[in-house]
């Protein structure tokens, strides 16, 4: 299900697994505004707006559904938020200053972010440990890296 926000804040494209669709709720990133609504799928009534990060851009929620990881394209940061009580729990300097795409390990315990350089600086792809929350491995990859995600997961 391809999810595409009809809000005045410039919303980003979220797709989420079917498994999250019944009985879901949907988080939008609003890039313009820097926050992230929550929206009732069933009722499609907007239940929370968050202050996420500037530029807020992408966004994936761990496996135990407690923890919304968005980066903040603008601010070159990620934002992880409680979705339980709405409340930022941290924001997490990335090496480079754009924060673009973001994927998690299947444990949760891990985030994959995508960041591009500026000008003639290389993207990276940094790793953040989510239970302490900082940053554990960076490695540099080709310029403008934007787009990120496991091509295979195995036990």
């Amino acid at each position: 299900m391809l999810i595409v926000g009809a809000l005045q804040q410039a919303p980003q494209l979220q797709q989420l697994p079917p498994s999250q669709i019944a009985g879901a709720r949907v988080y939008v990133a609003c890039n313009a505004s820097s926050d992230v609504v929550k929206v009732d799928v069933a009722t499609w009534r907007l239940l929370r707006r968050v202050p996420a990060g500037d530029g807020v851009y992408n966004l994936a929620v761990t496996a135990n559904g407690r923890t919304l990881v968005a980066t903040n394209k603008r601010a070159g940061t990620v934002s992880l938020i409680d979705l339980e009580s709405g409340r930022k729990l941290a924001a997490i300097a990335m090496a480079r200053p754009v924060a673009h795409g973001i994927t998690l390990s299947d444990d949760g315990r891990y985030a994959f972010v995508s960041v591009g350089g500026v000008a003639a600086q290389p993207g990276t792809v940094e790793m953040i440990d989510l239970s302490t929350p900082r940053r554990v491995g960076s490695v540099d990859v080709g310029q403008m890296a934007e787009g990120i995600d496991f091509w295979k997961r195995e036990p």
